[in-house]
């Protein structure tokens, strides 16, 4: 039994150590991402955004986005993110500040948020990924206090 779990344990670092995704500090994303605003009914979100990996564990990042709500929102943001790109696949999770301006009132509205995913490195170039989304406004202009989404995203990396 003990001669089991020893090759077994083998056998996993083995499979991570092949599934290395090799992060590097100052390297640079931009990501394209599509998700679905989990409203009633449901809405279309679309965003790029360009990441700076500060080290290989922080990641800074700023990005547009749109979303085809009842009032449609296009906003800028700026955060940060945690992850653990230490293998090929990456949990991260992150916060974000920024505003939106909503089509149908012509007003700015703040927003923070929330995100978390998990990207899967498929070179030391592409990566895709999950992620699950949620934003509360500062400023209530449209009746929404906050908004949920999950969605997919592809990144270019360079600088490595």
């Amino acid at each position: 039994m003990k001669f089991r779990g020893s090759g077994l344990a083998l056998a996993l670092c083995v499979c991570l150590r092949s599934a290395s995704a090799e992060a590097y500090e100052g390297q640079s994303h931009v990501a394209l991402e599509g998700a679905a605003q989990l409203d009633s009914p449901i809405h279309a979100q679309t965003g790029a955004h360009y990441m700076r990996d500060l080290t290989d564990t922080w990641r800074v990042s700023g990005g547009l986005s749109h979303s085809t709500e009842s009032f449609p929102r296009t906003g800028v943001r700026v955060g940060a993110a945690y992850m653990l790109d230490v293998l090929r696949y990456v949990p991260w999770v992150g916060v974000s500040a920024g505003a939106d301006l909503v089509g149908g009132h012509g007003q700015t509205q703040a927003v923070v948020g929330l995100a978390g995913g998990l990207d899967v490195s498929w070179s030391r170039d592409w990566a895709t990924g999950v992620f699950y989304r949620q934003e509360w406004n500062l400023t209530e202009i449209s009746g929404t206090t906050s908004r949920e989404a999950i969605g997919l995203r592809a990144m270019l990396t360079w600088g490595h």
